[in-house]
Parts: structure tokens; sequence; C-alpha cells
């Protein structure tokens, strides 16, 4: 069930996967949670990253395509 919860998700869209999947099917399962409240604390460090260096610097780093902001101006991406 949570293999197919987030398959194919990746950034907002996964971590939002896993909270929902930690608060709404398995908030009973004691195990079940702490995996996914770990998994959720894990994925979300590279995320949380990217907000901080785009809020205090202003600069997107997303490789991958998973950060809400998307850089569409050339010339924001060469500064």
């Amino acid at each position: 069930q949570v293999v197919s919860a987030v398959q194919e998700k990746k950034g907002g869209e996964l971590l939002n996967a896993l909270h929902d999947l930690a608060t709404l099917n398995f908030s009973g399962d004691e195990k079940a949670n702490d995996l996914l409240q770990h998994l959720l604390s894990r994925c979300a460090v590279p995320y949380a990253n990217m907000l901080q260096t785009w809020l205090k610097h202003g600069k997107v780093h997303d490789p991958y395509g998973e950060f809400m902001i998307e850089i569409t101006n050339k010339s924001f991406r060469e500064n």
C-alpha cells in the first residue's frame, strides 16, 4: 500500500503522500507510523534545504524538478 501510494511521486507531492499515509492510513499502527515518520523526516531534508536557499538567497537549485518553484526566465538562471 505504501509503495503504490508514493510510486512516481517526488518533491512536495511525495511529502504529502507520506504525511497522508501516516496520519490517515496508519495512525493506529505504531510501527508503520514510526517508519512513515522516519521516511517523511528524511525526505523533507532536501526539500527544506531548497526552500531555505530560495527564501534566503533567492536561488533555486533543483536538478530533478522537485521543488514548487520553477525558473522559467533564462536571466534568472544565470544569476
